[in-house]
């Protein structure tokens, strides 16, 4: 097994969320081949998190790995932990948010519509 680390990025307020993440992509835009936009290892600080956004030609999973958060998806929000796998369809919203102290973690797949 080899881990394959595309390109590592830093955002603060991402989405108009709260601090910092990590965005670790796992494919550069020849491997994913106009099928997703991206697939990554996300990590959100303690007290950060990615703000609400809309997905409009596109879908969004997130698989927790480590850690636990709150998850909004459009108006409702819940708490996830590891194992939990949440998705986001077209032309709709949601964000999430690490309130705890320690990392969250997560995979995250953009699919194309």
């Amino acid at each position: 097994f080899r881990r394959v680390l595309f390109r590592s990025e830093i955002y603060e307020k991402r989405a108009g969320g709260i601090g910092t993440i990590q965005i670790e992509r796992l494919m550069n835009d020849k491997q994913l081949d106009g099928k997703a936009k991206m697939y990554a290892q996300v990590t959100i600080d303690p007290h950060s998190s990615i703000g609400v956004h809309e997905h409009i030609d596109d879908t969004e999973s997130y698989y927790i790995l480590s850690g636990s958060g709150i998850y909004t998806d459009n108006d409702l929000t819940y708490p996830v932990k590891p194992g939990d796998l949440v998705f986001c369809d077209a032309n709709n919203r949601h964000g999430l948010e690490n309130p705890t102290d320690e990392p969250l973690v997560f995979m995250a797949l953009i699919l194309n519509k």
